[in-house]
């Protein structure tokens, strides 16, 4: 299993399951010190138990980094189970990736789209594939200007919507278009306490005191996206522990085969697939 974003508070959480689960896991991590620390933690935790955990570099703001992870899975012969797309990213500014998309729609949808596209020829059939959404996911905010981000019109919480609306979207192009060969659900673990709910404000202490304590664990957020990343359905969305279609509003959007083209020109542009 390849788990993005592993290094995370949400992302330990999913390995620890998997390896509870007797899989073996890859830890796609971008910062290798943080990954390393963690994964002896996990290992600590599991004491006793047999588990395999292998650490890999992996940033969604580069292509080249994304193509480096990819050819590293290639040339170790591995032949991936199952990939959960958890790294997110909400950034405070406007800010632009390597490739001058902006940041957060760069990381959690551009980083995602290209990542999953190259990693499926190496995918065994029936592998599931999971993308991790959110409540903010909305239809209506994938239109033709998507992909046009200047400092003026960013709004840390609106592109963050945004990424994960286009996330929602891809997910049910990809359900469709690998109906047969792979089980792809989206899943939202809820809001987590975790450091992406930072919104890096003059409140943010309050907001640790007061609100923090009533939200998911990242245990508890976990369980819905490793539902749908084990699960032979494909089309879903886990929530909690239950599952329903993705809306009909994405598998049936009237930009869904345009907009798949359109990501893949975006980035061919920059980086050639």
């Amino acid at each position: 299993m390849i788990v993005t974003g592993a290094s995370g508070n949400l992302g330990a959480e999913i390995v620890k399951s998997l390896l509870q689960k007797g899989f073996s896991v890859v830890m796609a991590c971008r910062n290798l010190k943080k990954g390393k620390a963690v994964r002896a933690e996990i290992l600590k935790e599991l004491s006793g138990k047999e588990a395999f955990v292998l650490l890999e570099q992996l940033d969604l703001s580069s292509f080249e980094s994304i193509r480096n992870f990819v050819e590293t899975i290639s040339k170790k012969n591995i032949r991936p189970i199952g990939l959960i797309n958890n790294a997110g990213t909400m950034n405070r500014r406007f800010s632009l990736t390597s490739e001058g998309f902006e940041s957060t729609i760069g990381v959690n949808y551009v980083g995602v789209f290209m990542l999953t596209n190259l990693l499926i020829p190496l995918l065994r059939k029936g592998a599931g594939i999971t993308t991790v959404v959110s409540m903010t996911a909305s239809s209506k905010l994938v239109t033709r200007d998507f992909f046009i981000s200047t400092p003026e019109n960013f709004k840390q919480i609106r592109n963050y919507a945004l990424s994960k609306s286009a996330l929602m979207l891809y997910t049910a192009s990809l359900a469709e278009k690998y109906k047969g060969q792979f089980h792809v659900n989206a899943a939202d673990p809820g809001i987590v306490d975790t450091d992406i709910i930072r919104l890096h404000r003059w409140f943010d202490p309050l907001a640790d005191l007061l609100f923090r304590p009533l939200i998911k664990s990242p245990r508890r957020g976990a369980i819905p996206l490793v539902n749908a990343l084990l699960s032979k359905e494909t089309g879903k969305v886990f929530l909690r522990k239950r599952h329903k279609n993705i809306s009909v509003k994405f598998m049936q959007h009237p930009l869904k085969e345009w907009f798949w083209e359109e990501t893949e020109r975006q980035i061919d542009a920059q980086f050639p697939l």
